[in-house]
């Protein structure tokens, strides 16, 4: 992975299989943007499952680390559906 140097951040790159290549006939634009709104959605959606299984951990331990393992499949998924977008 390389890294992104600005005047107030750093930017970790990603490796090449997790920036897909924009589909033939799509919009470079628009396919970044399909892309990045459903991982901000996704990423948001597991936080709420995660931030709603860590209110429980106590009382329902078993429970809550089904939801844990639930995300966890949910996270690899999205992964291995960025492996196949089209190209």
């Amino acid at each position: 992975m390389d890294a992104m140097v600005t005047a107030n951040s750093t930017v970790i790159g990603l490796a090449p299989k997790w920036r897909p290549a924009v589909p033939v006939g799509d919009d470079r634009h628009e396919a970044n943007a399909v892309l990045n709104e459903v991982l901000t959605r996704s990423l948001a959606f597991t936080d709420e499952l995660r931030a709603i299984a860590n209110r429980h951990v106590d009382a329902a331990p078993g429970s809550s680390d089904h939801v844990f393992e639930l995300t966890a499949v949910m996270s690899r998924t999205i992964l291995d559906w960025i492996e196949r977008w089209p190209s």
